[in-house]
């Protein structure tokens, strides 16, 4: 997953990241590259770049994104290359503990 510091965000991280891996030889290791540049949520990573560099996937795994167009461009751009996204998909509202609240306030709801 891309939530490392540095982020990898372009195909000279994630080269790298596969280099030495294979210098150790002891695991097989898939990268997956960051969605969006910094895990910021503001500007498209370099995926073809990190896909050439052995790249699997891309998501901001431990983020969400929040910029809607940023994640269609994304989608778009993820089709184009047949590359796979993964998404972490989170509310805010629901992380800060609302669908507590609303199963208190609603009794009903055995799934609570």
């Amino acid at each position: 997953m891309p939530n490392t510091r540095p982020v990898l965000d372009n195909g000279i991280m994630v080269s790298g990241v596969l280099r030495r891996t294979e210098q150790t030889g002891r695991v097989n290791v898939k990268v997956i590259g960051a969605l969006s540049k910094g895990q910021e949520g503001r500007a498209l990573s370099e995926i073809q770049d990190m896909l050439t560099a052995g790249a699997v996937a891309i998501s901001d795994d431990g983020r969400y994104v929040t910029n809607a167009g940023l994640f269609a461009n994304a989608l778009e751009y993820a089709k184009m290359l047949d590359c796979l996204v993964i998404s972490h998909a989170e509310g805010e509202s629901l992380a800060e503990g609302y669908i507590h609240s609303v199963c208190n306030a609603w009794p009903a709801w055995q799934a609570c």
